[in-house]
């Protein structure tokens, strides 16, 4: 996964970006940038598998979905972004 810096260079050397360049300096922007995204919490749906249980065992489907939360927080953590479930 591209890491925040090499995503906000790749973003701030844009064409269309020029008259910002001229009139923000590189580490302004880059502070501005880190706090766009600290600024955004996503709320993710709540995991299931506490409640979806047969003898005991959580029921495979509820493990499977309980994991892609899991992975969709992790994807939205490395973005730079704050998970609700984080506050």
């Amino acid at each position: 996964m591209i890491d925040q810096q090499t995503e906000f260079e790749e973003w701030w050397s844009l064409p269309e970006h020029e008259e910002l360049r001229k009139s923000c300096a590189q580490g302004w922007g880059w502070q501005i940038w880190q706090a766009s995204r600290a600024a955004v919490i996503v709320d993710i749906p709540s995991k299931i598998g506490e409640w979806n249980t047969v003898n005991g065992y959580v029921l495979p489907e509820a493990e499977s979905y309980d994991e892609a939360i899991d992975d969709c927080a992790y994807a939205i953590r490395e973005a730079g972004i704050s998970v609700k479930e984080d506050e």
